[in-house]
């Protein structure tokens, strides 16, 4: 390869969040090093998860992970205008340093600011319902903060006699972005789902059949390419091989969000019910004294395996979990905890692929409910095989590669004190 000069593709994932690491991770992983010069910047809890020995990784602002989830469960806006200033500000000294053909995010809607002020290609990983051409027609989440002021049932009356008081909501979370983009010289956006966009191109992570889409969505700039499924590296837990499997087992994974108080009352409500259970904790910890009988732990596990070897998945109703299970052609309990998980929940019950538990007392009730009805173990099969057969990594790798074609514009007129490392 002498003498062949790499595109640079610079992938920045939120790295307090383990989905959008690793979905990053899946689409860098499918993408071809000899063509491409694969970089990442990344901080958070899980930015190890990324691999350091494999590509460059740099630092760049994230907020802190508990503040993030805080003003998540709150159902007001995660990104305030003084963090974004804060994301912003570092996302361009990072894009200035590297100056890549294209950069790729996941879930910092920052980019949006910071990529468009230097004239850098910005390609976003995004799912249906974080945009505005997504067709199906949603219940308010009860984690949404005008939920909480309004109540559910007045919130969607009121939707659907005012259709203009839901994009007032819109137009209310979009303000942060807004007073930001205007700094910058950017046009002001009146709906926060523009802003968590690129007006580049978008790759939405889903099946069309799971969160169809209305017949004008631009296909220029938005781009179904499958779910991005991100598999841990570490070994099957050793102790699957005690579990009865004459016995009904659940896999609970509450992936990174899920708190571990949560996990534990799961697991004891399975246990004294005689349901075997393997879990993944993540960044938590478990100690094997603290296991109710039938009870298995680790913190990270392939989860493919875990699922295929499952009667049911328990589960914070994450998009890269539900699709796992439902590859698989397992049914679903979910216990979601922020408006996506909402979301995916209600389009699970929709297909009749699972159902959903508000506390963690009445998970028992809902596994017990999947496995004495053997049609939703039969309607998740059937649905893992007509349409869990998109590789998204792929499909999303060469979308990106597109963009990052060698001869591609980049920032436009370089900085004249530009080293000949970041000029190229």
């Amino acid at each position: 390869m002498t003498g062949i000069q790499r595109s640079v593709v610079l992938f920045m994932p939120e790295g307090s969040i383990l989905a959008h690491v690793g979905r990053t991770v899946a689409i860098a992983n499918a993408m071809d090093p000899n063509a491409f010069d694969i970089r990442f910047a990344a901080s958070g809890p899980h930015a190890d998860k990324i691999g350091p020995a494999r590509w460059q990784v740099a630092p760049v602002y994230t907020q802190d992970r508990s503040k993030l989830l805080g003003r998540l469960k709150a159902g007001g806006s995660a990104f305030t205008v003084e963090e974004l200033e804060k994301y912003v500000e570092d996302e361009r000294r990072v894009l200035e340093e590297v100056r890549p053909d294209v950069v790729v995010g996941d879930f910092r809607p920052s980019l949006g600011i910071s990529a468009p002020s230097l004239k850098a290609p910005y390609v976003c990983v995004t799912n249906a319902v974080w945009t505005r051409y997504c067709s199906v027609e949603l219940d308010p989440p009860a984690s949404w903060r005008p939920t909480k002021i309004f109540g559910a049932r007045l919130l969607k009356f009121l939707r659907s006699k005012t259709p203009a008081l839901e994009k007032c909501i819109y137009a209310h979370y979009a303000a942060p972005f807004n007073t930001v983009r205007r700094k910058y010289g950017l046009p002001e956006l009146s709906d926060i789902r523009d802003c968590m966009c690129s007006e580049n191109l978008n790759l939405v992570a889903d099946i069309e059949e799971f969160f169809p889409h209305v017949p004008d969505m631009p296909r220029d700039r938005y781009q179904y390419v499958g779910p991005l499924l991100w598999e841990s590296n570490a070994p099957e837990p050793a102790r699957l091989a005690e579990l009865d499997r004459t016995r009904p087992i659940v896999y609970l994974t509450m992936g990174s969000t899920g708190p571990l108080e949560q996990i534990k009352a799961i697991l004891n409500h399975l246990s004294d019910d005689g349901v075997q259970v393997i879990c993944t904790t993540a960044t938590e910890t478990i100690r094997e004294n603290e296991l109710p009988p039938g009870c298995y732990a680790a913190h990270f596990a392939p989860g493919k395996a875990l699922c295929e070897l499952a009667d049911v998945v328990v589960c914070h109703a994450g998009n890269g979990t539900i699709y796992q299970a439902l590859s698989c052609g397992k049914p679903i309990v979910g216990v979601p905890e922020f408006h996506d998980q909402e979301f995916n929940m209600q389009r699970v019950e929709a297909l009749g692929l699972g159902l959903r538990a508000d506390r963690e007392r009445d998970v028992i009730r809902q596994v017990f409910k999947i496995l004495h009805d053997p049609e939703f173990a039969r309607r998740a099969q059937d649905f893992g095989k007509k349409y869990m057969t998109l590789d998204g990594p792929a499909n999303a790798a060469r979308r990106i590669e597109s963009v990052a074609c060698p001869g591609a514009s980049r920032f436009g007129t370089p900085p004249v004190s530009a080293s000949p490392n970041t000029a190229r």
